[in-house]
Protein backbone atom coordinates (compact mmCIF):
# COMPACT_ATOMS: atom_id res chain seq x y z
CA UNK A 1 0.00 0.00 0.00
CA UNK A 2 2.78 2.44 0.86
CA UNK A 3 4.52 2.09 -2.50
CA UNK A 4 1.32 2.27 -4.48
CA UNK A 5 -0.24 5.17 -2.57
CA UNK A 6 2.87 7.22 -1.72
CA UNK A 7 6.34 6.25 -2.95
CA UNK A 8 5.55 5.41 -6.58
CA UNK A 9 3.37 8.48 -7.10
CA UNK A 10 5.89 11.27 -6.48
CA UNK A 11 9.48 12.05 -5.54
CA UNK A 12 8.47 15.29 -3.79
CA UNK A 13 8.95 14.97 -0.03
CA UNK A 14 6.15 17.42 0.72
CA UNK A 15 3.72 15.51 -1.45
CA UNK A 16 4.85 12.19 -0.01
CA UNK A 17 4.07 13.45 3.50
CA UNK A 18 0.64 14.66 2.41
CA UNK A 19 -0.08 11.38 0.61
CA UNK A 20 1.12 9.39 3.62
CA UNK A 21 -1.17 11.22 6.03
CA UNK A 22 -4.02 10.80 3.55
CA UNK A 23 -3.34 7.09 3.24
CA UNK A 24 -3.42 6.66 7.00
CA UNK A 25 -6.72 8.45 7.57
CA UNK A 26 -8.73 8.13 4.35
CA UNK A 27 -11.62 5.67 4.09
CA UNK A 28 -9.99 3.94 1.12
CA UNK A 29 -6.68 3.71 2.99
CA UNK A 30 -6.11 2.58 6.57
CA UNK A 31 -9.06 4.64 7.87
CA UNK A 32 -7.23 4.89 11.18
CA UNK A 33 -9.40 5.60 14.22
CA UNK A 34 -8.32 7.14 17.52
CA UNK A 35 -8.55 4.79 20.51
CA UNK A 36 -6.87 5.75 23.78
CA UNK A 37 -6.51 2.11 24.83
CA UNK A 38 -4.93 0.94 21.55
CA UNK A 39 -1.24 0.66 22.47
CA UNK A 40 -0.25 -1.42 19.46
CA UNK A 41 2.79 -2.36 17.45
CA UNK A 42 2.95 -1.19 13.82
CA UNK A 43 1.66 -4.55 12.59
CA UNK A 44 -1.18 -4.56 15.13
CA UNK A 45 -2.16 -1.02 14.13
CA UNK A 46 -2.34 -2.07 10.48
CA UNK A 47 -4.57 -5.00 11.45
CA UNK A 48 -6.88 -3.22 13.89
CA UNK A 49 -6.95 0.21 12.22
CA UNK A 50 -7.04 1.75 15.69
CA UNK A 51 -4.29 3.65 17.50
CA UNK A 52 -3.51 5.93 20.40
CA UNK A 53 -0.79 8.57 20.20
CA UNK A 54 2.00 6.03 20.74
CA UNK A 55 0.77 3.55 18.15
CA UNK A 56 0.22 6.36 15.68
CA UNK A 57 3.69 7.80 16.23
CA UNK A 58 5.31 4.38 15.79
CA UNK A 59 3.33 3.91 12.59
CA UNK A 60 3.94 7.39 11.16
CA UNK A 61 7.68 7.42 11.89
CA UNK A 62 8.16 3.92 10.46
CA UNK A 63 6.22 4.60 7.26
CA UNK A 64 7.70 8.07 6.76
CA UNK A 65 11.23 6.71 6.98
CA UNK A 66 10.36 3.94 4.53
CA UNK A 67 9.07 6.65 2.19
CA UNK A 68 12.43 8.41 2.37
CA UNK A 69 11.41 11.14 4.78
CA UNK A 70 13.35 12.31 7.84
CA UNK A 71 11.07 11.50 10.74
CA UNK A 72 11.56 11.14 14.46
CA UNK A 73 9.37 10.88 17.55
CA UNK A 74 8.71 13.80 19.87
CA UNK A 75 7.72 13.89 23.52
CA UNK A 76 5.18 16.40 24.75
CA UNK A 77 5.98 17.57 28.27
CA UNK A 78 3.48 18.36 31.01
CA UNK A 79 0.31 17.36 29.20
CA UNK A 80 -2.92 15.98 30.58
CA UNK A 81 -1.76 12.45 29.77
CA UNK A 82 -2.70 10.59 32.93
CA UNK A 83 -5.89 9.31 34.46
CA UNK A 84 -7.14 8.60 37.96
CA UNK A 85 -8.85 5.45 39.15
CA UNK A 86 -9.79 4.75 42.75
CA UNK A 87 -7.46 7.46 44.01
CA UNK A 88 -4.45 6.25 41.99
CA UNK A 89 -2.92 8.29 39.18
CA UNK A 90 -1.49 6.46 36.16
CA UNK A 91 0.91 8.08 33.71
CA UNK A 92 0.55 7.88 29.95
CA UNK A 93 3.21 9.88 28.18
CA UNK A 94 2.08 11.77 25.07
CA UNK A 95 4.16 11.61 21.92
CA UNK A 96 3.84 12.72 18.31
CA UNK A 97 5.96 12.75 15.15
CA UNK A 98 8.24 15.35 13.64
CA UNK A 99 8.92 15.22 9.89
CA UNK A 100 11.53 17.37 8.15
CA UNK A 101 10.49 18.45 4.66
CA UNK A 102 12.66 20.75 2.52
CA UNK A 103 14.32 22.26 5.57
CA UNK A 104 11.03 22.84 7.41
CA UNK A 105 9.81 20.90 10.44
CA UNK A 106 6.25 19.61 10.57
CA UNK A 107 4.55 18.06 13.60
CA UNK A 108 1.99 15.32 12.99
CA UNK A 109 -0.21 14.56 16.01
CA UNK A 110 -3.13 12.17 16.24
CA UNK A 111 -4.78 14.07 19.10
CA UNK A 112 -5.53 17.73 18.46
CA UNK A 113 -6.91 18.20 21.98
CA UNK A 114 -3.65 17.70 23.87
CA UNK A 115 -2.64 20.64 26.05
CA UNK A 116 1.10 21.28 25.72
CA UNK A 117 3.29 23.38 27.93
CA UNK A 118 5.08 26.46 26.62
CA UNK A 119 8.20 24.45 25.75
CA UNK A 120 6.31 22.46 23.13
CA UNK A 121 7.37 18.99 21.93
CA UNK A 122 11.00 17.86 22.01
CA UNK A 123 12.64 15.21 19.81
CA UNK A 124 13.41 11.90 21.52
CA UNK A 125 15.25 8.73 20.59
CA UNK A 126 13.57 5.63 19.23
CA UNK A 127 14.57 3.89 22.48
CA UNK A 128 12.66 6.44 24.57
CA UNK A 129 9.63 6.04 22.32
CA UNK A 130 9.73 2.28 22.87
CA UNK A 131 10.05 2.87 26.62
CA UNK A 132 6.83 4.90 26.46
CA UNK A 133 5.24 2.06 24.50
CA UNK A 134 6.18 -0.58 27.09
CA UNK A 135 5.14 1.72 29.95
CA UNK A 136 1.72 2.36 28.43
CA UNK A 137 1.21 -1.31 27.68
CA UNK A 138 2.19 -2.16 31.25
CA UNK A 139 -0.33 0.33 32.62
CA UNK A 140 -3.07 -1.16 30.44
CA UNK A 141 -2.23 -4.68 31.65
CA UNK A 142 -2.18 -3.47 35.26
CA UNK A 143 -5.65 -1.95 34.78
CA UNK A 144 -6.74 -5.43 33.61
CA UNK A 145 -5.18 -6.87 36.80
CA UNK A 146 -2.57 -8.81 34.83
CA UNK A 147 0.14 -7.77 37.26
CA UNK A 148 2.76 -10.30 36.20
CA UNK A 149 2.71 -9.17 32.59
CA UNK A 150 2.47 -5.53 33.63
CA UNK A 151 5.67 -5.88 35.66
CA UNK A 152 7.44 -7.46 32.71
CA UNK A 153 6.51 -4.52 30.49
CA UNK A 154 7.59 -1.97 33.09
CA UNK A 155 10.95 -3.75 33.40
CA UNK A 156 11.39 -3.61 29.62
CA UNK A 157 10.66 0.10 29.72
CA UNK A 158 13.18 0.68 32.51
CA UNK A 159 15.83 -1.29 30.63
CA UNK A 160 15.47 1.19 27.77
CA UNK A 161 14.96 4.42 29.70
CA UNK A 162 15.53 4.24 33.48
CA UNK A 163 15.38 8.05 33.73
CA UNK A 164 11.72 8.24 32.67
CA UNK A 165 9.73 9.07 35.84
CA UNK A 166 6.41 7.88 34.39
CA UNK A 167 7.65 4.29 34.55
CA UNK A 168 8.71 4.54 38.19
CA UNK A 169 5.34 6.04 39.08
CA UNK A 170 3.43 3.21 37.42
CA UNK A 171 5.73 0.61 38.95
CA UNK A 172 4.98 2.17 42.34
CA UNK A 173 1.27 1.77 41.65
CA UNK A 174 1.88 -1.89 40.83
CA UNK A 175 3.78 -2.43 44.09
CA UNK A 176 0.86 -1.00 46.05
CA UNK A 177 -1.49 -3.40 44.28
CA UNK A 178 0.84 -6.21 45.36
CA UNK A 179 0.85 -4.91 48.95
CA UNK A 180 4.50 -3.85 48.81
CA UNK A 181 4.22 -0.37 50.30
CA UNK A 182 7.92 0.11 51.02
CA UNK A 183 8.81 -0.83 47.45
CA UNK A 184 6.16 1.58 46.21
CA UNK A 185 7.63 4.37 48.32
CA UNK A 186 11.08 3.70 46.84
CA UNK A 187 9.74 3.81 43.30
CA UNK A 188 7.87 7.05 43.95
CA UNK A 189 11.01 8.53 45.49
CA UNK A 190 13.00 7.58 42.38
CA UNK A 191 10.40 9.23 40.15
CA UNK A 192 10.53 12.42 42.21
CA UNK A 193 14.32 12.42 42.12
CA UNK A 194 14.06 12.44 38.33
CA UNK A 195 11.30 15.08 38.30
CA UNK A 196 10.56 16.91 41.54
CA UNK A 197 7.27 18.26 40.21
CA UNK A 198 5.94 15.03 38.71
CA UNK A 199 2.28 15.56 39.53
CA UNK A 200 1.07 11.96 39.27
CA UNK A 201 3.82 10.74 41.59
CA UNK A 202 3.27 13.58 44.05
CA UNK A 203 -0.42 12.69 44.23
CA UNK A 204 0.27 8.98 44.65
CA UNK A 205 2.97 9.64 47.26
CA UNK A 206 0.60 11.81 49.27
CA UNK A 207 -2.01 9.03 49.24
CA UNK A 208 0.60 6.46 50.27
CA UNK A 209 1.97 8.48 53.19
CA UNK A 210 -1.53 9.33 54.39
CA UNK A 211 -2.13 5.58 54.47
CA UNK A 212 1.09 5.13 56.44
CA UNK A 213 0.19 7.96 58.84
CA UNK A 214 3.23 10.06 57.96
CA UNK A 215 1.57 13.48 58.26
CA UNK A 216 4.84 15.44 58.14
CA UNK A 217 5.79 13.96 54.80
CA UNK A 218 2.27 14.52 53.46
CA UNK A 219 2.54 18.20 54.38
CA UNK A 220 5.89 18.56 52.61
CA UNK A 221 4.60 16.86 49.47
CA UNK A 222 1.44 18.97 49.40
CA UNK A 223 3.59 22.08 49.28
CA UNK A 224 5.12 20.84 46.01
CA UNK A 225 1.81 20.40 44.20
Amino acid sequence: MLHQRVIDRTSSRQQRLELLVGMIFSEDGLALQYDTSATHSVAETFASRRANCLSFTLLLVTLAREAGLQARPQEVGQVLSWYQEQGTVYNFGHVNAQVKVDGRLATVDLDSNILMDRRGPRPISDERLLAHYYNNRGAELMAQDDRKQARAYFQRALALQPELPDIWNNLGVLEIRDGQLEAAARNYATALTLDQQHEATLSNSINLYRRLGDDARVTRLLQRL
